[in-house]
């Protein structure tokens, strides 16, 4: 099948802990396929995990430190289910942004 190149699926940046969408759905018939992540956290230590459709746990709850971050280099791709879109979701931190990058197909 043929892939649509989306070297960055997505730079957010956040303000307060809770629930946002960070990619949505691609289009009917196409999966997105996660193959990087990053996360840079400010001065509240706190979780953040990521879900598709607000269901399904992608990855599990990074616990960053103050300041910290986390860096994931996926050897696999993760696969998301047909035309579903990729949610965080993030607990007690204050400032903190994300960087996904993947492709769909």
């Amino acid at each position: 099948a043929a892939t649509e190149a989306d070297p960055s699926i997505v730079p957010n940046t956040f303000s307060a802990a809770g629930t946002s969408e960070i990619k949505a759905a691609p289009g009917t018939g196409l999966n997105l396929y996660l193959t990087d992540v990053v996360v840079s956290n400010g001065a509240t230590a706190g979780t953040i995990r990521f879900v598709e459709n607000v269901t399904t746990v992608l990855i599990q709850y990074l616990y960053l430190a103050a300041n910290g971050g986390a860096v994931l280099n996926l050897r696999t791709p993760i696969r998301i289910s047909r035309n579903t879109n990729i949610v965080q979701e993030s607990g007690v931190v204050t400032t903190y942004s994300v960087n996904l990058s993947g492709y769909s197909a």
